[in-house]
């Protein structure tokens, strides 16, 4: 009778030695899986929005300092979202000079 008890209690530690092992493996998976998925939602993150200065035309020199201060605000602001990737002035700076954009630039340079 021992020897059937002995071999009932192995099988049985063998079985639950298999659940943990079953219970680990899925538990790993799901963190892996998770990790993954986290990965894929921050690198999907492609939209960019330009924050532009903004024109002081009351022709009151005191209001000046609004159009670049406007602007550091908002992209502060924005650059907190998740969803959203703020570009930098010098990006923008460095578009408007790539394709020769003058006026614009000029109006820029003008205003700071």
């Amino acid at each position: 009778m021992t020897k059937i008890a002995n071999y009932l209690l192995k099988k049985e530690l063998f079985k639950e030695k298999y659940l943990l092992k079953f219970f680990y493996i899925i538990i790993i998976l799901t963190v892996m899986i998770s990790f993954f998925y986290n990965i894929q939602t921050v690198q999907a993150s492609d939209k960019k929005i330009s924050i532009l200065y903004f024109n002081n035309v009351t022709h009151e020199s005191g209001w000046d300092w609004l159009s670049k201060g406007l602007t550091d605000m908002l992209i502060d602001d924005l650059s907190q979202v998740d969803v959203l990737v703020c570009s930098s002035h010098q990006e923008i700076e460095d578009l408007y000079h790539k394709y020769d954009l003058s006026p614009i630039s000029a109006e820029i340079d003008k205003s700071l």
